[in-house]
């Protein structure tokens, strides 16, 4: 599946653990290593065995032999996941899919790579609405975080993409259970949209806005066109406190990107478009 890179990269939007703005950062980011570091680092450690063996020290050119293939595969794995990021950002989905694959089998990668490979994979299955799919791609990068020691604030965005994915996968009720041990979000817009995502998600899901009902004030700064779902759940919300003006207003931003919100939350999608019919015939 190919499709032009800005709707690819806006398609990404919505999972917490993906922000769809690293994409270019990682892929500049990689080649500038390759360039300045990797390249120039290969070619230091081939002069030094070539150097060693000149004067006939073994030891000494085994040693930067065995250095230089270090960074040759390390040169290897970057390059396959530079490229992989690359064709993600240019809308080969089914490109980057297979190169991250790759990336995630057993004994291939390093775990920090590898859970940059499972967080890209979760992210192409959610742009294609496969929510049990990125769940168990988020699930498996919530294992991979914990081996190598992830900093919180990065776990607690893997952890309420988790809840997300399961009010959406139709588990409500697991989605609750989950809830219950995500904590306070860190500090940042990004994190305050992960929190509302998720527990805006599973009130909606089961119907009961009462958990959620003393955050609304704080969450309608979030919503956005660029947050079409947390505008959906917070336009049923405001709805249900009967603040219409808030409430028709955050459904006009859901409004903004409605093939995601159909994409991703039908139900929601139906909701927004019959409140916003039935208020623009009561103002006609």
């Amino acid at each position: 599946m190919t499709m032009p890179a800005r709707a690819s990269v806006r398609m990404l939007h919505g999972l917490p653990l993906c922000d769809a703005t690293e994409i270019e950062r990682d892929t500049g980011f990689t080649r500038t290593v390759r360039s300045l570091v990797t390249i120039p680092l290969t070619s230091l450690g081939l002069l030094a065995a070539v150097a060693a063996l000149s004067l006939g020290n073994l030891m000494a050119a085994a040693l930067a032999v065995a250095a230089t293939l270090g960074v040759v595969v390390s040169l290897v794995r970057d390059t396959r996941l530079s490229v992989a990021v690359d064709r993600l950002r240019t809308g080969q989905w089914d490109a980057a899919q297979q190169g991250m694959t790759t990336l995630v089998r057993p004994n291939v990668s390093p775990d920090r790579q590898r859970g940059r490979a499972e967080a890209y994979l979760a992210a192409i299955a959610w742009a294609r609405g496969r929510h049990a799919e990125a769940l168990r791609w988020t699930q498996a990068r919530g294992r991979t975080l914990a081996r190598v020691g992830a900093p919180a604030d990065e776990c607690y965005l893997n952890e309420a993409s988790a809840v997300l994915l399961l009010a959406l996968g139709g588990e409500p009720d697991k989605a609750r259970a989950q809830l219950t041990e995500l904590g306070p979000p860190p500090p940042g817009e990004r994190w305050a949209r992960a929190e509302a995502a998720a527990r805006l998600s599973v009130a909606f899901a089961l119907d009961d806005l009462d958990p959620v009902r003393q955050r609304l004030a704080a969450w309608k700064a979030l919503c956005g066109v660029q947050t079409p779902l947390i505008s959906g759940w917070m336009a049923w919300a405001l709805n249900r406190q009967q603040q219409d003006g808030p409430a028709l207003e955050a459904a006009a931003l859901a409004r903004g990107d409605s093939e995601a919100l159909a994409l991703h939350v039908p139900a929601l999608a139906e909701w927004v478009a019959r409140f916003g019919d039935a208020r623009l015939r009561y103002r006609s």
